[in-house]
């Protein structure tokens, strides 16, 4: 908690210097105010310049109506549009995955490559960045002719394309955090103001320091770009090789099977009948190629913002395309009583969730090794071993190594038909897959599927994806590093900057 006691000529000449013709009487808006004054003042005397996001100095900053999405969504019209909200901006860019199919409202709601997107409304302080080529990967992999953008997002453009991606550089460093605290209005849905946005000055480093932040958030992106575009072709190829109609499969089952499997629900032996008519297939359980484990770590959130401790791989670290987020991990205090681990290239699956829709995420695990998971979380570990026993049954196996199995099998369980497999073993009010279930899941090793570049794409995504997300902390971090010597302080003293965000 800070507190601080200001008087009003003061605080009216804090924000007379953003450009704020009135006082702003919240907190958390003024002492956000007062520290961004002192740290603009620092910077502009250590060869900083100072520009606004406005016509002025060459920027526009776009909000566009609101609209009823419902109502749009209702209508008759051909739903040919990928529709992205403020939940869609994701580590500095897009994330692909979270849109929403809807028809085409207008051209008003479209957004240019290389441009900069802050959210206006809900999660405000967030700030992304649209890749090149980003429009058209998305509109090829969903088959859609239009990407759209929600009113919740404020669009900043200018002709300078690195200078853009400077600005999301710094609006995702403390200093972003600051101007977004004083720029928000609102209750119980916080919303940036975009004309204070437009108003409020914002420091621009000398060139050399600029070019050296944002090379390797340029590189970043060209990465993340090549990673969605293998991400994408080879979740279409095993979609393709599965043809599988979830909604439409039907199937018979036996005694025999029922006591295999043990189970007396007809939804799980539908599809596992659904699998065996897969074409060059072989299915062989889950304990037959893995070492199957439970994550034994605790669920708490109190874990989830610990500096210090053992990191463990939470649920939240687990992305909706399976890349696992080091800066999600929760960490534990004190030495683990089990040694329940995953391994590099591990597979892993979520076995508990409020609900049936969060069973069966999956996520495959790098470039980390020996990492604990968390509890509800079923672990795939790779075995030399079991792929040796599994290569005498079936004999395209033979030349594959571990790694090529664990990637194949984190595709296939990517698909929609082996998410409603897994969804069907679930049990229980609070659904969940007993160890037992998980070790069952039948696994269908495809020959044809196997032997294409399924194995070698999905690499390719969770590398490049990795390397992306370090580079993007690079960019951030040597910013806000330059940024703390100029004015003498440590990271240690960023702590006042989120102390002001608690008041």
């Amino acid at each position: 908690m800070t507190i601080r006691v200001i008087g009003f000529r003061t605080l009216l000449e804090n924000y007379r210097k953003l450009n704020i013709g009135y006082v702003k009487l919240n907190p958390l808006s003024i002492l956000s105010a007062v520290r961004y004054n002192k740290l603009l003042a620092t910077l502009v005397s250590g060869e900083f310049e100072v520009v606004c996001l406005s016509r002025d100095h060459g920027f526009e900053v776009v909000q566009v109506p609101r609209l009823a999405w419902k109502k749009v969504r209702r209508s008759c019209q051909k739903a040919d549009t990928i529709a992205y909200g403020a939940g869609a901006l994701w580590k500095l860019s897009v994330h692909p995955l979270k849109g929403t199919i809807t028809p085409f409202p207008s051209e008003t709601y479209e957004v240019p490559n290389e441009t900069l997107l802050l959210t206006r409304t809900g999660r405000i302080g967030v700030c992304s960045f649209v890749p090149n080529e980003f429009t058209d990967i998305v509109k090829e992999h969903f088959n859609k002719e239009h990407v759209i953008y929600t009113e919740h997002i404020l669009r900043v453009i200018h002709e300078n394309k690195d200078l853009l991606k400077y600005f999301g550089i710094l609006l995702n460093s403390f200093m972003g955090r600051l101007l977004s605290d004083i720029a928000w209005y609102g209750a119980l849905q916080p919303e940036l103001d975009r004309k204070i946005v437009e108003r409020i000055p914002i420091p621009v480093a000398p060139t050399h320091i600029r070019n050296k932040v944002v090379k390797p958030l340029s590189v970043a992106y060209e990465l993340e770009v090549e990673a969605w575009r293998a991400y994408f072709k080879a979740m279409k190829m095993v979609e393709e090789y599965l043809g599988a109609d979830v909604k439409r499969v039907s199937g018979t089952s036996s005694y025999k099977e029922i006591r295999a499997y043990g189970r007396l629900d007809s939804k799980f032996y539908v599809y596992l009948n659904a699998l065996r008519r897969l074409p060059s297939a072989q299915i062989l359980e889950a304990n037959e190629l893995f070492d199957v484990k439970l994550g034994t770590a605790p669920r708490s959130r109190k874990y989830k913002f610990l500096k210090q401790g053992k990191p463990y791989i939470s649920y939240d670290a687990i992305d909706d395309s399976g890349f696992i987020d080091e800066e999600l991990f929760y960490r534990l205090p004190n030495p683990p009583r089990t040694t329940a681990k995953a391994r590099k290239f591990s597979v892993l699956l979520t076995a508990v969730a409020h609900s049936i829709e969060g069973i069966g995420k999956v996520g495959v695990l790098y470039p980390y090794d020996d990492m604990l998971c968390m509890t509800g979380l079923a672990i795939l570990n790779p075995s030399n071993t079991k792929l040796r026993t599994a290569a005498q049954r079936v004999n395209y196996l033979k030349d594959k190594t571990v790694e090529d199995l664990m990637l194949y099998t984190f595709a296939i369980l990517k698909s929609q038909l082996m998410r409603r497999v897994t969804q069907s073993l679930t049990y229980g009010l609070t659904a969940q897959i007993s160890k037992k279930d998980v070790e069952n899941l039948p696994i269908p090793l495809i020959k044809d599927l196997m032997n294409s570049e399924v194995a070698n794409l999905i690499k390719r995504f969770v590398e490049n994806m990795y390397q992306a997300s370090v580079l993007k902390r690079q960019a951030v971090t040597e910013l806000e590093n330059h940024l703390l010597r100029l004015q003498g302080l440590t990271r240690v003293d960023l702590n006042g900057v989120r102390d002001v965000r608690r008041c």
